[in-house]
């Protein structure tokens, strides 16, 4: 998936270190030109014969020979024109500041060497990330999620699937601008990269979503307008600029209950559009077909429905409009049923629970069980003998 091919390009600066700005396992210092392509946020790699070291530039200096402003102002008479007009520029030197993201090898971990420093390529990139862990192998994981860009490279970023669909998590937060949909945006790319390079043997993937916001989403199978730059970064990321291929949309009923309450009314849209029924029926039957659920939570103030569901399924316990609350009642069983668990602790059920009930039985003194014991006499004989002739 990465080309770690390329050739090493040239040193765009050199880690610099002062008694009063040294360099250190967490931070280093380095100048370079003034042409040089680096600012805030730029990835570097510093590498000498027996370490390399991935940082990132978190500020930026400028320094002259002065030994202070007023010396400027001064050779100037105090007039900016006259200062462009000089006939000799001043030595000027850039300096930044960056912290370091990774080293290699990773122990002993020592101060970063006053070495060369490179610009960050795209091998460059996975590394200082981290996201060599989950690109390389026999079973990689990496899902394309955009790239990073700096000083005229655009490399590939990565994520790992198994902390973006699970196990390891199955989560992602995005956060942007109201009203503007770009959090509806990178939603659908990041669906289109998922569907496109999600790892074959992690089995497959599907999306449920739900249209809250007009026409945002109700014709996500149809092409949109892409820009010649969009389709460069999709290119970048090895990606197809394509509208998803197989989509179902299912929509409820107008009040006239004929016509279904959607956007999607064109009769060229019409044969992957369902109407969506899903009355109380439906929800028991959907509980009932599979395993016992630990809790039901049920919101309503109807009691006629509030008894069909309490009466037509089976769970560990049940809310009625709230969530969760039946755990925190300590004078009532929690637990589960089935898949959802074994047994119920809290109050004296717990007790009951968690404690081992221990039989003592104690024969009485006269018992007609003692007359089954030997030793055995004539009496016992002909007793045997009639219960015998009577069981047949």
């Amino acid at each position: 998936m990465i080309d770690m091919t390329n050739p090493k390009a040239d040193p765009i600066g050199r880690v610099v270190a002062t008694e009063l700005k040294p360099s250190t396992p967490h931070q280093f210092y380095f100048w370079t030109s003034r042409e040089a392509p680096v600012g805030i946020g730029t990835i570097v790699r510093v590498e000498d014969e027996a370490r390399v070291v991935y940082g990132v530039v978190t500020e930026a200096f400028a320094y002259s020979d002065l030994m202070t402003p007023l010396h400027d102002v001064i050779g100037a008479d105090g007039d900016p024109v006259l200062a462009g007009q000089l006939p000799t520029e001043r030595a000027e030197i850039r300096l930044f500041l960056a912290s370091v993201l990774r080293q290699q090898p990773e122990e002993p971990l020592q101060a970063v060497p006053l070495s060369s420093v490179y610009q960050a390529d795209d091998a460059d990139v996975v590394a200082a990330l981290r996201m060599d862990l989950y690109t390389s192998g026999e079973r990689p994981t990496a899902i394309p999620v955009g790239v990073y860009s700096a000083g005229g490279l655009e490399a590939p970023v990565y994520l790992d699937a198994d902390f973006l669909l699970g196990p390891e998590a199955a989560h992602l937060g995005i956060t942007g601008v109201s009203g503007l949909a770009t959090k509806t945006s990178a939603v659908e790319f990041m669906l289109t990269s998922i569907f496109q390079t999600f790892p074959a043997h992690k089995g497959s993937v599907a999306a449920v979503c739900f249209n809250v916001k007009g026409s945002d989403l109700c014709f996500l199978d149809q092409p949109g307008d892409l820009t010649d730059e969009d389709r460069a970064l999709y290119q970048r990321l090895g990606l197809t600029a394509e509208p998803f291929a197989n989509v179902r949309y299912y929509a409820p009923f107008k009040p006239d209950g004929v016509n279904l309450n959607t956007l999607r009314t064109h009769a060229d849209l019409a044969h992957n559009t369902e109407p969506l029924v899903w009355g109380l029926r439906e929800v028991l039957d959907y509980v009932n077909d599979r395993d016992r659920p630990l809790g039901l939570y049920l919101f309503t103030n109807d009691k006629q429905v509030e008894e069909r569901v309490i009466y037509g399924t089976l769970s560990g316990g049940v809310t009625i409009n709230n969530c969760m609350m039946h755990i925190a009642q300590h004078d009532m069983p929690f637990g589960g049923v089935g898949a959802s668990g074994i047994g119920h602790y809290h109050g004296k059920e717990g007790f009951v629970e968690f404690s081992k009930m221990r039989p003592v039985h104690t024969n009485p003194r006269w018992s007609m069980q003692n007359q089954t014991y030997p030793p055995y006499t004539r009496s016992h004989t002909r007793m045997f003998d009639f219960l015998m002739k009577w069981m047949r």
